[in-house]
């Protein structure tokens, strides 16, 4: 960006822009695709298991990208409990996952490690991060109250959109409700 807000776009890809100066916010979103061509028929032919695979499919095809072949199995187990719980499994899991003949195997997987402590303490960290859940910019007494607030909805799987509803609209004591303490970082003034 230059001192006139102009992007110089430097590579392919997607990028989000975000400005925020007092109350103001403006956003903007800079795509560039591959300068390859992809054919349709490889996104329209592509294996699909629920609604968020035709979001990705539709943005890859946006940007040009190919969608890769599917993963060993090892590949999927070491991805899949990094992305879930943020470790790696253990060589006794690795090996009774890579043993197992199951067409279902992934699928009981995902399920399985959605269900372990290590989910709801990796997600109750990733989304205190996001929200800038901290004793740098708020009392421990609140930090706490906000850090189990969002510990304990990760744990009731809680929709996300009920999530940040939650958040938004909270009232009341920070130390009873844990939400409240958002409130502190939205800032009103005058248009």
């Amino acid at each position: 960006m230059d001192q006139e807000g102009r992007a110089r776009v430097t590579g392919y890809g997607e990028a989000a822009i975000t400005v925020w100066f007092s109350n103001r916010v403006a956003a903007c979103r800079i795509v560039c695709p591959l300068p390859n061509q992809v054919d349709a028929k490889i996104f329209s032919t592509a294996p699909r298991h629920n609604f968020i695979d035709d979001q990705i499919l539709k943005k890859m095809e946006a940007l040009h990208i190919p969608p890769s072949p599917t993963c060993s199995d090892g590949e999927f187990i070491r991805r899949t409990y990094l992305d879930a719980v943020g470790i790696l499994p253990t060589p006794e899991e690795v090996k009774k996952f890579l043993a197992d003949s199951s067409t279902d195997k992934r699928a009981k997987l995902v399920d399985a490690l959605l269900e372990r402590p290590e989910f709801v303490d990796y997600w109750a960290y990733k989304w205190s991060d996001v929200l800038l859940v901290s004793t740098r910019k708020l009392p421990q007494p609140d930090t706490w109250a906000f850090y189990q607030f969002i510990r304990q909805g990760v744990a009731d799987n809680k929709p996300w959109d009920r999530f940040a509803r939650d958040i938004l609209t909270s009232t009341g004591n920070t130390l009873e409700n844990g939400a409240p303490i958002t409130l502190c970082f939205i800032k009103t003034s005058p248009i």
